[in-house]
């Protein structure tokens, strides 16, 4: 999330953007490499058109910037390295041994973001305390705050929501 944060703010969100729709190709990639995935030539034909869009609107950026191309590759390969992670710690993808699933994506997605959530709430805390109070008067003088609050609850639960239909996904073979 960070290299990608990283990547919004060295370039344009556009840029950062279509780099990123690049993580199917990663994803096949690392899979091929981590879980030793046969790569199909009809996955290996659907990437070809990801590729070369990719590679177009990199190559025709009017504001091009290496950190945003940097921050954007790390935040993909981040994403479909945790994606094939989890696709092993699943139990799916052994090579000639069963696919039981050790845990499905659901719960794995939930145990991922629980721990996440308190490993890095209290060191946004430490680090960002002093900043919150300012920003929310900033927030609340052209927003009302139970519309803020709602607006905030709304962008956490559908965030949620598409990283979990993410989970889902890294589930199934390429």
């Amino acid at each position: 999330q960070l290299a990608g944060t990283i990547g919004l703010a060295a370039g344009s969100v556009s840029f950062a953007q279509v780099v990123k729709a690049g993580g199917p190709v990663w994803t096949v990639g690392l899979s091929a490499l981590i879980m030793r995935e046969r790569v199909s030539r009809g996955v290996t034909l659907s990437l070809v058109p990801i590729i070369a869009g990719v590679g177009l609107a990199t190559v025709k950026e009017l504001s091009f910037a290496w950190a945003a191309l940097l921050g954007a590759v790390v935040s993909d390969v981040a994403f479909a390295l945790r994606n094939v992670l989890s696709k092993k710690s699943m139990g799916g993808g052994r090579p000639g041994g069963p696919r039981t699933l050790l845990m499905s994506p659901s719960n794995l997605f939930g145990i991922l973001t629980v721990s996440a959530t308190l490993v890095l709430v209290p060191l946004a805390a430490v680090a960002e305390w002093h900043k919150a109070g300012p920003a929310w008067r900033a927030a609340t003088a052209v927003t009302p705050p139970a519309l803020l609050v709602g607006e905030l609850v709304a962008a956490g639960a559908f965030f949620y929501a598409y990283s979990e239909v993410a989970m889902q996904a890294s589930a199934v073979s390429p």
